[in-house]
C-alpha cells in the first residue's frame, strides 16, 4: 500500500521504519536489480572456494530509496544482500560471510546502521552482525585501508555507486584492486550523460583536472578534442566508455561487461554500469544476466 502522506525531514522523505530514505528514480532499481540476480549464481559458485566472500558497498547510502512519482520506498543494495526476508532470501545457504558498508553523510550512516540493527534484533540479518563493518567516512580514504578491514583471501563484490566523477577517481580504482589483488567482481557506476558528458564542452577543456584524475590518463583529450558537432557526440561518449574499459583492463580487470544503462523515465540515459573481474567465469555470468534481462523486456515489448 502506497503511502498517501509523506513526512520529510531535512527535505528527506522518511520511510515507514522512521528513518529518512534517499530521493531517486525508480532508474535505480533497475541498477540494483543486477545485484538480485548476478549475486545468487555468483556466491554459488565461490562459496566452495573462498571461506570469506564480502560484500563491499562504498557509496551505500541510508538503505532505503524512495521514488517521489510512484511514491513507493524500495530498499538499496545494501539491504537486498543482508535482509534475508528479501531479495537475498534466494541465496540460502550461499552467503556472504562479511561486508563493508561506507557513507560519508552522517545521516545517512546512521539510518543505515539504524537499519543493520534492526534486522539483526528481528533475525533477519543474513551474516553475523559483528561481522558487518559501517564506517563514516570518505570511501577514497576507506579504499585506501580497505585491505585492513577484509578478511584473509576474500571474494569480494564491490558496488561502486558515486554521483559525480570526482568522488571515484581513477587512483582509487587502483587502490581497490591493490586491497583485492586477486578475486574481485566490480559493479560500477561510469557517470556519462550524467556528468561527464556536461564537464567536456567544444572549444577548451574547463573541467580538464576533474576528468584526467577520472580516467587516470590524458587520453580523454584526444577523443574529446575529435569531437566537433553534435552529431558527433555519440561516438565521443562511445569512445570515451571504450577508454575506461581499457583503463580497467590495465588493473587485470579484463572481463567487462555493461550490464545496465540507466535512463530517466521517458527520457535519455543517465549514466550506465560497468561490470569487470579477472574471472571469466564471472563474464560469462554477466553476460547470462545481461541476455536474460533483454529477453525478460522482450516479452513486453509491443
Amino acid at each position: 500500500m502506497k503511502p498517501q502522506v509523506i513526512e520529510r525531514r531535512n527535505g528527506n522523505p522518511v520511510a515507514p521504519d522512521g528513518h529518512h530514505a534517499r530521493p531517486n528514480g525508480r532508474w535505480a532499481d533497475d541498477k540494483l536489480s543486477f545485484l538480485d540476480r548476478y549475486l545468487v549464481p555468483a556466491l554459488r559458485i565461490a562459496t566452495p572456494h573462498f571461506r570469506h566472500r564480502v560484500y563491499v558497498d562504498l557509496f551505500a547510502g541510508p538503505g532505503v530509496f524512495f521514488d517521489e512519482r510512484l511514491r513507493e520506498f524500495f530498499p538499496g543494495g545494501a539491504l537486498r544482500v543482508l535482509d534475508a526476508s528479501g531479495a537475498s532470501a534466494r541465496l540460502r545457504d550461499r552467503q556472504f560471510t562479511h561486508a563493508v558498508l561506507v557513507n560519508l553523510d552522517r545521516d545517512d550512516h546512521d539510518a543505515l546502521s539504524a537499519r543493520i540493527d534492526a534486522l539483526d534484533a528481528d533475525g533477519r540479518l543474513t551474516i553475523p552482525r559483528a561481522n558487518i563493518q559501517l564506517v563514516h567516512d570518505d570511501a577514497n580514504a576507506v579504499v585506501q585501508r580497505l585491505g585492513r578491514l577484509l578478511p584473509a583471501s576474500p571474494y569480494v563484490f564491490a558496488f561502486v555507486d558515486p554521483e559525480k566523477p570526482e568522488q571515484w577517481p581513477w587512483q582509487s580504482c587502483v587502490a581497490l584492486r591493490r586491497a583485492v589483488p586477486k578475486a574481485l567482481d566490480l559493479y560500477l557506476l561510469y557517470p556519462g550523460m550524467m556528468a561527464l558528458n556536461r564537464c567536456i564542452s567544444y572549444q577548451g577543456h574547463p573541467n580538464e583536472r576533474a576528468l584526467s584524475a577520472y580516467f587516470g590518463c590524458e587520453e580523454w583529450r584526444a577523443i574529446a578534442d575529435a569531437r566537433r558537432t553534435k552529431a558527433e557526440s555519440p561516438e565521443m561518449r562511445q569512445e570515451l566508455e571504450a577508454l575506461y574499459e581499457r583503463q580497467l583492463a590495465t588493473l587485470g580487470l579484463a572481463y567487462v561487461r555493461r550490464p545496465r544503462r540507466i535512463c530517466r523515465t521517458g527520457a535519455c540515459e543517465l549514466y550506465t554500469m560497468f561490470f569487470a573481474s579477472r574471472k571469466p567465469v564471472a563474464y560469462k555470468l554477466a553476460e547470462w544476466e545481461m541476455e536474460t534481462v533483454s529477453s525478460q523486456l522482450g516479452l513486453f515489448a509491443g
